[in-house]
């Protein structure tokens, strides 16, 4: 097995038991693979957006190495499309910062 299979196989056991979140397992790879770049590439409503958003969110609140946001590269072919990732990825961002917040008290 080469570093990359291992890298998934490690990614998707770790995340595989953790709470139903509404991906199959192509795109629970895609979005919790870590060490290597990611291209999700797949038809129109499939779940492309939804996936990107959850490896951003993912990477960025990594406890065990989170990722700075200033070294993702992230694209999208829609205007709606990233619009939707921004915000959805600020609420993320700002859930967290407010469950650290609240942890500290």
């Amino acid at each position: 097995m080469d570093k990359n299979e291992e890298l998934k196989t490690q990614a998707l056991n770790e995340e595989i038991n953790k709470k139903d979140d509404g991906l199959n397992d192509k795109q629970r790879e895609a979005v919790y693979i870590r060490g290597v770049n990611t291209l999700v590439s797949a038809g129109a409503g499939s779940g492309k957006t939804y996936v990107l958003t959850k490896r951003v969110i993912s990477l960025l609140t990594d406890e065990k190495n989170p990722v700075n946001i200033d070294r993702l590269f992230v694209a999208t072919f829609t205007v709606s499309a990233t619009d939707e990732m921004k915000e959805r990825i600020r609420k993320a961002i700002n859930d967290e910062i407010k469950k650290i917040r609240k942890e500290k008290r």
